[in-house]
């Protein structure tokens, strides 16, 4: 195996590896809260007798239900909520356009389509739980705010970039092209728009 496949593969394990370890830390760290800090006080665990002792004791296991009921609650935070979308859309549109560049076709193509895959029209008709729980209509405004903030971060970034003697050699291709792209698309909604 070259150098460059073993780079490449241990940096794909780094991440995973990573989360996970990080997980199982949040896991160890609930469950020993959830058993340390029960909503009885301490003072009324020991002074009860032996055999309630023994049964608190053995009611680790509902601690352990209860770790995961809070868990599954704090999933239904607006917070949470926003960054899981967050997360979803990165890692699809990122394995989206990747698999589109090695088609030979441009990355923001993958991203778009994985925003269509991720949308009503692919997940919600196949998975309409799925996409309820990932894009539940309340949190859509404040998603829909971020790509708003995103879109102006990436414009900013974009006129820093731009280079205006390169345009003023390009400038007769560039108003045709702008041209073009909004004069067929109008001319061919308008004559759908007849039948």
């Amino acid at each position: 195996m070259s150098e460059l496949n073993k780079l490449t593969i241990k940096q794909y394990l780094t991440y995973p590896t990573l989360i996970l370890i990080c997980g199982l830390g949040v896991w160890l760290i609930l469950s020993t809260g959830s058993r340390k800090y029960s909503p009885r006080s301490n003072a009324a665990i020991s002074a009860q007798s032996p055999a309630v002792n023994a049964a608190a004791s053995s009611s680790s296991d509902s601690a352990q239900v209860s770790a995961a009921q809070n868990l599954r609650g704090n999933l239904r935070h607006p917070l949470s909520i926003l960054l899981l979308q967050l997360v979803v859309i990165i890692i699809a549109s990122r394995v989206i356009g990747k698999l589109f560049r090695r088609i030979g076709q441009p990355f923001v193509m993958g991203e778009i389509v994985a925003g269509i895959l991720l949308g009503p029209s692919l997940l919600g008709w196949l998975s309409p739980a799925t996409m309820a729980f990932l894009f539940p209509p309340a949190s859509m405004e404040m998603l829909r705010l971020l790509s708003h903030i995103g879109v102006a971060l990436f414009m900013f970034v974009v006129g820093m970039d731009l280079d205006v003697r390169h345009l003023r050699h390009k400038a007769h291709t560039a108003i045709m092209v702008s041209h073009a792209s909004i004069i067929v698309p109008f001319f061919l909604g308008a004559a759908l728009a007849l039948l």
